[in-house]
């Protein structure tokens, strides 16, 4: 249809062309006048028709943002050793430190390159408010969707400038187990220990980072979880909880995603 819609106003132009130069050389000037007027309307419903399918045509899309061939990453945690306060295996001092261990699946098409994995804990608060209006500066740990969405920003940083931690590729349904063993920063945990709102609660982020075959991007999986002792409080005031005692779970309102 649109070369019919091309063709037919372009022939129609060059008849009448031609026929207004013949009649022109033949003397027949009004003759030519006319036809030439009719070669001009020709050239004006070409330009129009031409305009109207460069309007009309649905714009080239410029790269899918989400292929459907496109490595999708799952992560599921669960914790395997206590969490514990003391300076076993490192020489920074004292910290709250606690194992996890890690799987990772591709639910996606095709495989995911570059696969890095990297956690971090904190203590839970409570936001505190009065009249409707939030008091103090923000609490690091109080808003678990944006704790989230610092990790995983910060993992890219540290891949892009020191190349992956893991750099694995998993192809498709394959999974990958490992474990880690996350410290707490001691400022935050010493700051919760002193402070009303602490909730009893830790927090745990994890977050992977992998690459696409079928795009430039680096793609992410964030989850929060709450580490808990059931109707306790993990006391930071004492030593090691062992790992019988607690219970992890999705943190409500963690903000997990996948992109």
């Amino acid at each position: 249809m649109e070369l019919i819609n091309l063709w037919l106003p372009l022939v129609a132009v060059g008849i009448f062309a031609a026929i207004a130069i013949g009649a022109w050389f033949a003397d027949r000037r009004v003759t030519a006048i006319w036809f030439g007027f009719g070669c001009g309307v020709g050239l004006l419903l070409l330009l129009s028709v031409h305009l109207q399918q460069i309007v009309s045509r649905p714009e080239e899309p410029k790269r899918r943002e989400t292929s459907p061939d496109r490595p999708w990453v799952s992560v599921q945690v669960e914790i395997v050793g206590p969490l514990a306060y003391d300076d076993a295996g490192w020489d920074a001092g004292l910290r709250w430190h606690i194992p996890i261990k890690f799987r990772l699946t591709n639910t996606g098409n095709t495989p995911a390159t570059g696969v890095d994995f990297h956690g971090d804990i904190m203590p839970f608060m409570l936001a505190h408010w009065k009249d409707g209006v939030p008091q103090g500066p923000p609490i690091p740990g109080t808003n678990a969707a944006e704790e989230l969405k610092k990790l995983c920003p910060s993992l890219a940083s540290m891949t892009t400038y020191g190349g992956p931690f893991m750099g694995h590729t998993l192809f498709r349904g394959q999974s990958l187990e490992g474990f880690f063993h996350l410290n707490g920063n001691p400022v935050l945990f010493d700051a919760a220990r002193q402070s009303l709102w602490y909730s009893g609660n830790i927090l745990l982020l994890v977050c992977v980072a992998y690459r696409s075959p079928t795009d430039d991007r680096l793609h992410h999986t964030g989850e929060s979880f709450a580490i808990f002792k059931p109707n306790a409080k993990i006391n930071l005031e004492q030593g090691t909880v062992q790992a019988s005692e607690l219970q992890i779970a999705t943190q409500p309102m963690g903000g997990n995603f996948a992109n």
